[in-house]
Formats: C-alpha cells, structure tokens, sequence
C-alpha cells in the first residue's frame, strides 16, 4: 500500500500542495486521516484535503502578512522534506510507513506538523487525531483505539508513564497496537521496561530548529534498548563531552549534507559552522553509535559549591515508584545541597499531616536514590516540599515539567524550604543512636564524644581520631553541613556555621571551637599531637570557603601565532608549528599542553580554562598609566624625542587590538567565573582574549601628527635613527625620553626587515566563546590615541 501510495505521490523534487494536488486527481477516496471525537470519527480523503487547502490560503496573507512583510508575523521560508531513508535500510521511519497512526501531541508541537504534513502525504501514513479532550491522556488513546484501530501510537512520555501504571489499559493497548513511538523527552527506565515488555517500544528524537533527524534500527537496537537512539550520519552529528560519560550533541556544518540539516537556515543560526543542541546523552557501554538521551544542558543544577547534577533519573525514580506522584522536581541551584518538589495525583486539599504522611511513603524511593546519587547531590528529609494545591506545576505540551518556569513560580516556598530546613534540627533517623535522647553534655570528654559521633552519624565512616582531618579524611561540602546543622541543634549555638567546621576541620578543633575557655581548662585531658600520615592520601584542593577550585592558566596570542590555517580557534592545538618561533611563545604553548592534559587525566573533576590574552594596553578608567617600558609606549616616547614616527607598525600589528588592563580585569573575571565544557579534543576550556574592535596604525598615527607635530617615516628610516641616537652619550633623563633605545633587536623584528613578512604576521583569531561569556569584552571601543 505504501508503495502504490508513493508511486502516485512522487513527493522527491515536488511542492507539498502539488503532492496533495496529485493525489486528490488520481486516488481521491483513499484516506489521509481520521479525526476522532467523543462521540463520532471524521475521514478526510485526499480529494477534501486539497479543498482545505484551496479554501485556506487566504490564511497565508492574513496571519503572515503578505509577501515580503518584516512585521511582528513575518514569515521565516525555509523548505522542509519527508524524511527518507535511502534503500531499504531500516529505520524508524519504516515502522510508520503507509501504517495507521494515532498522534496525541499538542496541535501545536511541532512533531504534530511533522506526522501531518511530511509524514503522511509522502509515505501514504493514515493520522488518526484525538480531539476529544486537550489534554493526551492515555484513557483518551484507548477511547480512541475503540473508533478508529491503529497500527502505531505517538505519544509523549507522560502518556506513556501513565500507561505503564495502569495495567487494565496496558492489556488494551498490548493487543491493539503493534508500536508505541514517544517523543518530547525522557521515559523513566522501570516505566518504559514494563511498556515494553508487551509492546514493541521506540523513542524519536528532535528538536525545533532540526526537525525530526532519520534514525537508523540497526539489529543491534534490541526491543530492550528501547532509549538509545542511532542517527544517521547524514544529520552530521558531532558529540563532545561534557563531564564523565556524558555529552552534547552538536550538528557540525557540512556542505555535502546541506540538504539534510535545516537548523542552518534558521535566522541568525545561517553563518554558524556548528549548531550545540544543549541535549546530553550517554553513549551504551559496549555498542558503538547507539546514544540513550540523558538531559538539557541547561537543567543540569550548578550547587554553591560547584558540583553539579543531573536531576532527571532521580526524578524519575520517584515518579516511577509512587503511582500516587504526578510529578517529581529537584532544585538547588546557588544552594549547598538539593531539594525536592513533590506533586500528588490527587486534587484533594491536603493538611499538614496528610504531607507529612505523603513524603513518608515515598521516602523510601528517594532513599534508593540517594544511594546512587553523588554525595552533594542527596536529598534530605527535611528538604521535601509537597507543592500547593492551588498552583499546579507548569508543564510544556508535551506534559514535561518545565524545570526554569516552576523554580520561578515557587521561589517563595523554595526559599522558605531551604530557611526553615536550616534551623530545625536534622531528622532523628540521621542522628547517632545513643545521642536521640538529648542531654546537653558537659566538659571536654562529654562533648568530644557527642562531636565525634555525630561525625560519624554523618559520613559513615565506622572509626575516627580526634585529631583526623576531616576533609582529608573524604567529608564533602553536604555532609560537612549536616554536621553544622546538628551541632547548631545539639548545643545551642545558632551561630555556628559551615565556615566553622571548615576552619576547625577536626574533632579537637571542634570541640574547642563550641567550648567556653573556662570549660575547657577545667578538663584535664590534653589534645595529642598530630600523627605522621601512615600512607599517601590524595586530598582535593578548595578555596577557603570548600568550593572546588577552577585552575586558569593565563597564556598568550604568542602560543598560536604560528597558526596558518585561518583563524586561530578557541580549542587546544597540538601542531609544533603552532607557536610564534621563540621561547616565549613556545613555553606558553607547552603550558597550554600540559594544562589540557591534566585536566583530561583528572576527567573534568578540576575545571581548566586557558586564556590566551593579546596585547594589554594602560588604564582607561582608573588611576594609571601605560608602562612606558613597553614596546609601544616606548615606540610613542623615541618618536617625540626623535622627531620621527614609523608609518607601520609591521605586518602583524598594522591593525591595533590592545585591550586596557582595567578593563581586562573585568574580562578575565567573567572568563574565570564562566562555564566550562569539555569536548571530544580537549579538556581545557579556551578563551582567545583580544579588542575586537580594531583600529589602523594609520588612523591613530593621523591623530598622534596632528597633536605633535612628527615627520613620518619608514620603519627602516625610523630604526636608523633610533641606533644613530643610542650611540650617543646619555643622561639618565635622556634615556627615559628615549626607551625604545633599549629594544633596538624587538623592533627590527616588528618590522622583520631580514625576513619574509608572512612567516612573522599575526593571524586573526575567534573570539565566540570569550564574547559569548564576557559582556565587559564586548563592550570593548576601539584604542584611541587618548
């Protein structure tokens, strides 16, 4: 049928209403979809459905605003084909094909149009829409299934978590339909297993500006692979790396596949080279090109101290484990340790105890993932807040939370969450056993032992000395505020913080720290002394304040000066031909090296970022003055005392790009404090830090001749006169008036008079990524002669 179907439609190198047009003359009666009602289905035949689009072109000129409009409508043209997987290949596409397909998107979403237009009419597919209710239910796919049958199902990952928990429809659906399709975002791994397991199960992946890519179905994407994905490679799909095992997906510009990649006429997406997608995914452990989507770039959560998460398998794990959850979200971002939003299925108003009783049921699921969280990534007891009835979650379409809007709307119960968790005491299950039962201790030996375990309470750790190192010894930035919490309760000290723990890092110091002095020279018991360490430790190095640090190594345009294949990108380069051709140069360059290396040994767990800063000029802003010991300083000083001003600056500084070092400042702390990604080449992320607002020698040389009078000369009329001048006799004062008499070998380098010109010209560099991070580089004017 989908043969006969696609011989009639030759949809290759035709229009779509031509295709329709095609169609509705030669098989007018054959259905192009059904739409299903409450209480009836409506067919449309090809022959109505090219009468639909007769009688709606006005709808072109009314909400697009006529040809050539640049209104608040204004159309985006671009062409859009099916998508066609050559030969007989395999492919998701081919489950769909010439079937009957029941879609439950939103109208709007754009995997909806997709299966309407450029899935359907090519391929001869038959749309069954569910328009009975607005909202996809899985109640509303069986109610549908009983009026129209169907082959396939495309439905969103809610639909199909419902389905999975609802056995009576599941059983419907298992004899009913041969293939389920979701897309839109993630499925909870026990949820999709039980869907699975009776019927054939499949996820699509795509995105707005890329469409719906081809995916492949090799033999080796097993019915229990169902998340992993294998793309095309005529999409040009790239992955770099992110943190341990996880990457992002990019499409990297090819001319040879331009047909295939609509995201590169997108406007303002037409001159990129590569798109980021910002969708992570884990590749399988032992099967090349099968990919399993992971998260958002953007919902991952950054903590205050700078570890990071990915929240969505433990909100999964929730939701997949309480049928009576509708809705699972961690937060954190900007805060020591996670939180945890929880929405209950019923509608009912709920009191205070009937949350409490809530959370206590599904504490055990958060226990298990805890146990496969990270350490800073846990989620305590204290830190679960059921959500208002009275406002809902906001969920995209496609019924996912939308992680940023929600934050947003519950920041006051958030931030009240975080404030009331700080000053109650940590839950009783979390304490030491024999400490459950408060007794506020007294002297030195009474309360060492409450310190020491309530450490131990903490970090599990079955045995500690008093004089042990507790960070050195693995404690992390929670576990080390979890102490603070429970010794803030145990004692009586509301101003006992984090800093204090972290300044008193010992089961001594701590003691001391919480202890009046007279209580504790009324003990007799002294503090031992430190012990040598037994064996090597590897200890993790932070600021002051437990943050991880970030290692930045500041390079120079001089380790990419050799750089002769267009620009100078924002990556680490290996070439030895790379650097400029002199110590300098090189030894920045062998640094650049090592600094990527070191952090692709420790796997991105120290971020590192390079940046190659260029040519730094004085102040603008603030009190100061340009070095008058630097080669352009001293070049501007010879000339006035000379009389004399080069008319070049030399092939590699004609265009001058100095950046003022106050506002370099600004730059590189932005840099610093910017994000960092790892990629499949490096590990360092590098910035190339230059003014990219250039200026010509010869537009600044006109204003410096119309200040003070200067003659203006060649570069080897100028350097003559400079040597001339050095064998002079000299006062102190004369020198200082003539510095660039020291540099004499720098400048006949500038000019490379003895060389070819080419081999010692600087080449441009990109600067995407330090614009993109630094506002203050951005705002970078011109050099002046001011």
């Amino acid at each position: 049928m989908a043969a006969n179907h696609e011989s009639v439609a030759q949809w290759q190198d035709a229009l779509l209403p031509h295709v329709v047009d095609r169609l509705a003359r030669d098989r007018p009666d054959v259905k192009y979809g059904e739409w299903v009602t409450s209480s009836s289905v409506i067919t449309i035949t090809y022959a109505q459905l090219a009468n639909i689009i007769n009688c709606l072109a006005w709808l072109l000129v009314e909400q697009l605003n006529g040809p050539g409009s640049y209104g608040a409508h204004a159309e985006v043209l671009a062409y859009v084909g099916a998508n066609d997987t050559p030969g007989e290949i395999p492919s998701v596409n081919s489950l769909i094909s010439g079937k009957r397909v029941i879609v439950t998107l939103p109208p709007f979403h754009g995997a909806l149009l997709v299966q309407l237009l450029v899935g359907a009419i090519p391929y001869g597919n038959v749309v069954i829409a569910t328009v009975a209710s607005p909202i996809p239910t899985v109640q509303g796919v069986v109610d549908a299934l009983k009026q129209s049958p169907a082959d396939v199902a495309i439905l969103v990952p809610s639909v199909v978590a419902e389905l999975a928990h609802n056995e009576e429809l599941l059983d419907y659906c298992a004899i009913n339909l041969k293939t389920i399709i979701y897309i839109g975002g993630d499925l909870p791994q026990d949820l999709g297993d039980r869907v699975a397991s009776r019927i054939y199960l499949r996820c699509l992946w795509g995105a707005t500006e890329t469409g719906i890519v081809p995916q492949l179905l090799p033999s080796a994407l097993g019915r229990t692979l169902w998340r992993y994905v294998k793309f095309h490679p005529c999409i040009g799909a790239i992955f770099d790396k992110t943190t341990s095992g996880i990457y992002e997906l990019g499409i990297q510009r090819k001319k040879a596949l331009a047909d295939m990649q609509p995201c590169f006429t997108v406007p303002g997406m037409q001159q990129l080279e590569e798109y980021r997608t910002k969708d992570l995914f884990e590749p399988h452990p032992s099967i090349p090109d099968l990919w399993c989507w992971r998260a958002r770039s953007d919902d991952i959560i950054v903590f205050l101290n700078g570890e990071k998460t990915n929240p969505i398998s433990m909100e999964q794990h929730i939701m997949a484990s309480n049928p009576e959850v509708s809705g699972a979200l961690v937060v954190g971002a900007q805060k020591f340790q996670a939180a945890l939003l929880i929405e209950p299925v019923s509608d009912l108003p709920l009191t205070t105890a009937n949350r409490a009783a809530l959370i206590e049921r599904i504490w055990p699921s958060i226990e298990e993932s805890n146990r496969t969280a990270p350490a800073h990534a846990r989620v305590e007891k204290s830190f679960v807040l059921v959500i208002p009835m009275g406002r809902r979650p906001i969920r995209a379409p496609k019924g996912t939370f939308m992680h940023g809007a929600n934050i947003s709307q519950y920041t006051k119960e958030i931030e009240k969450l975080y404030k009331d968790a700080d000053v109650l005491s940590i839950n009783n299950d979390d304490l030491a056993s024999d400490t459950r039962q408060h007794v506020a201790p007294t002297g030195l030996d009474g309360t060492t032992h409450l310190v020491r375990q309530q450490t131990l309470a903490v970090t599990d750790w079955p045995s500690l000395d008093n004089d042990d190192n507790l960070f050195d010894r693995g404690m992390d930035s929670l576990q080390g505020l979890q102490l603070t919490r429970a010794l803030r309760r145990i004692f009586y000290h509301p101003d006992f913080a984090l800093s204090t723990v972290y300044q008193n890092p010992t089961v001594s110091q701590l003691v001391a720290a919480i202890l009046t002095p007279n209580e504790t020279v009324q003990s007799e018991q002294t503090s031992e002394h430190p012990k040598q360490a037994s064996e090597q430790i590897n200890v993790l190095l932070t600021g002051s304040t437990g943050i991880i640090v970030r290692f930045i190594f500041i390079s120079s345009i001089a380790a990419v000066e050799g750089h002769r294949y267009g620009a100078a990108p924002e990556q680490i380069l290996e070439s030895l031909d790379t650097p400029a051709p002199f110590g300098y140069g090189r030894a920045k360059f062998l640094a650049e090296l090592l600094v990527d290396a070191g952090g692709r040994h420790l796997g991105n767990k120290v971020p590192t970022t390079v940046m190659r800063v260029g040519h730094v000029a004085g102040p603008v802003h603030s009190p100061g003055i340009w070095n008058p010991r630097e080669w352009l300083p001293s070049l501007v000083l010879s000339s006035l005392h000379l009389g004399q001003i080069p008319d070049s600056l030399g092939p590699g500084f004609n265009n001058v790009d100095f950046v003022p070092v106050d506002l370099l400042s600004d730059i590189l702390v932005e840099l610093a404090t910017a994000a960092t990604t790892q990629t499949a080449h490096n590990a360092a992320t590098v910035f190339n830090v230059r003014n990219p607002q250039l200026v010509s020698w010869s537009t600044l040389l006109s204003a410096i001749v119309a200040i003070q009078p200067l003659q203006v000369v060649s570069p080897a009329t100028w350097l003559a006169s400079l040597r001339a001048s050095s064998e002079a006799d000299y006062e102190d004062e004369d020198v200082a008036a003539n510095q660039a008499v020291k540099l004499p070998d720098f400048f006949e380098g500038l000019w490379a008079i003895h060389a070819d010109t080419e081999k010692v010209s600087v080449q441009p560099m990109v600067m995407e990524k330090a614009l993109e991070a630094s506002p203050a580089m951005r705002k970078l004017d011109a050099v002046k002669v001011e």
